[in-house]
């Protein structure tokens, strides 16, 4: 459950955002999951496995959001289809 949250939390923010938004994003998240493990009692590598989920998720979640917006927005600049072609600056006049 905190995975799938982790990948679709992600996506929207590789859609939306910068990759700085994610260092903040991880912690937060993992303070909060820190916080319901202590409440939890829960072990130690237990609370170390669920940061190592959230933060690996959280990036693979980004990477397929920007990945994404990125076909949505038009492809991958040069390489959307097109034959390659000279641009007008490598044409002589």
């Amino acid at each position: 459950m905190i995975m799938l949250f982790c990948l679709l939390f992600g996506a929207a923010l590789g859609m939306r955002y910068n990759v700085f938004c994610l260092i903040p994003t991880i912690l937060a998240c993992g303070a909060g999951r820190l916080v319901l493990d202590l409440f939890q009692s829960a072990p130690t590598g237990s609370t170390a496995w669920h940061f190592v989920v959230i933060a690996a998720s959280l990036q693979i979640g980004y990477l397929i959001g920007s990945v994404l917006q990125t076909v949505l927005a038009g492809g991958f600049g040069a390489f959307n289809g097109r034959a390659c072609s000279p641009s007008r600056h490598a044409r002589s006049s």
